[in-house]
């Protein structure tokens, strides 16, 4: 799966004229509106088809300008704060969404604040992928919807966590399907489903466990289910968090020990992994005790 390499960003002010300075590029102009030294800081990246951050600043702040060009920006805060935009007093479990439109906005002392600006053909082009082009178009006509809290809570933290890891050089690499797939898991009880969603996901564990013991590739699996490497990818992620080729993996390990377990003195730890498709008996040994904290043997001699 493409990563798109990222640029990033990380920037600190101490003043207004720093802080000014420091949101140039965001197309607003800003205002300070309570006394004292303003402090904010800011970090986050650039991918071709998104712009990501986290600030958090100090003062209360008017903010006055535009939509991002050819991008739908999602407006996310903290909820700790206030946070009125364009005449409405946002909660903490709603999302302002600005395309082609004003920016007016009052944020409170201890904002902090989680845009995400995509840009409109790729989000386009992915719900078209999932099935949900009707969504797209609910979206944009509505300025403010009240989301998950719980899904929200965990986003956030996710792109406070991204934020961080790339700019401190953890990664040079994102998903931006993720990314965008994240965000759209907030909106489930506002009509966004994934086409992934009417499959079922035992369909697919079913798939996988029928094919257990073959190496076969994540595409065929795919093509079975009519859906994306990347939709079956995340739904793994979001259930598991894991991947497919690793819950497969597990399971195999899995239904070697129930073997190990049950089997009689005869039978040994290779013909018993042989069965279920491990070949090369060291990595299966590796692979054996980080999942399970002993050696096949050991599990072998233990029951027996």
């Amino acid at each position: 799966m493409t990563k798109p390499i990222v640029q990033s960003f990380s920037w600190q002010a101490n003043n207004f004229d720093e802080y000014a300075l420091m949101m140039k590029n965001g197309f607003v102009e800003n205002r300070q509106l309570s006394a004292g030294r303003l402090q904010a800081t800011v970090n986050g990246f650039v991918t071709p088809n998104l712009v990501v951050s986290n600030f958090r600043q100090n003062k209360v702040i008017h903010q006055e300008g535009v939509s991002m060009p050819g991008y739908v920006t999602f407006l996310i805060w903290n909820g700790d704060s206030v946070f009125n935009w364009r005449s409405q007093k946002m909660t903490s479990n709603s999302i302002g969404i600005i395309e082609n439109k004003e920016h007016h906005a009052v944020t409170g002392i201890g904002f902090e604040g989680f845009p995400i600006s995509v840009k409109k053909e790729f989000m386009l082009k992915l719900l078209i992928e999932e099935g949900s082009v009707a969504f797209f178009e609910k979206l944009l006509a509505k300025e403010v919807i009240t989301v998950d809290s719980l899904k929200l809570d965990r986003f956030k933290r996710y792109v406070k966590s991204l934020c961080v890891d790339v700019c401190k050089g953890k990664t040079n690499e994102v998903d931006e399907y993720s990314i965008v797939l994240s965000l759209l898991n907030c909106f489930e009880n506002v009509e966004w489903k994934s086409r992934f969603e009417n499959i079922k996901l035992k369909r697919a564990l079913d798939i996988i466990e029928e094919q257990m013991f073959e190496e076969v590739p994540l595409r065929q699996v795919c093509a079975e289910l009519g859906v994306s490497e990347r939709t079956l990818r995340y739904q793994f992620q979001q259930q598991f968090e894991i991947s497919p080729k690793t819950y497969r993996k597990a399971l195999r390990l899995s239904n070697v020990y129930k073997a190990l377990k049950l089997a009689d003195k005869k039978e040994s730890v290779k013909s018993i992994a042989s069965a279920f498709g491990f070949w090369h008996l060291g990595q299966f040994a590796k692979d054996y005790y980080a999942m399970f904290g002993e050696l096949p043997r050991e599990t072998l001699s233990k029951f027996n």
